[in-house]
């Protein structure tokens, strides 16, 4: 009984993700050019962040002082990555809600 309950929450569970999925792709292609800009920030932050990791790995003079360095990369990535979805959040916000008052007014 409980192998199937897990079964069907699973399957709930892959359904509503692969629908919001799908609901972010179709929100993203009408607005493409904003969304393509978020997008591409997000990329180019990942790989400023890259770099740096190997700078820590290039500079370290022992092992200790790489983790070190590497802990505090990760902390400034984990901060632009919040910093870049709040921004992009707000933005997909504003086109849901363009979305659904254009599906209450009766247009597409």
């Amino acid at each position: 009984m409980r192998k199937l309950l897990l079964a069907f929450s699973l399957v709930g569970l892959g359904i509503g993700i692969s629908s919001a999925k799908g609901l972010w792709w179709k929100t993203c292609s009408k607005h493409w050019d904003e969304c393509k800009s978020y997008y591409l920030k997000w990329k180019e932050l990942k790989v400023q962040f890259a770099q740096r990791e190997v700078e820590c790995v290039k500079n370290a003079k022992n092992p200790s002082e790489m983790h070190l360095c590497l802990r505090k990369v990760k902390l400034d990535r984990k901060k632009a990555f919040h910093q870049w979805r709040k921004e992009f959040g707000k933005k997909y916000r504003e086109w849901l809600r363009e979305r659904n008052e254009k599906s209450l007014n009766g247009t597409k």
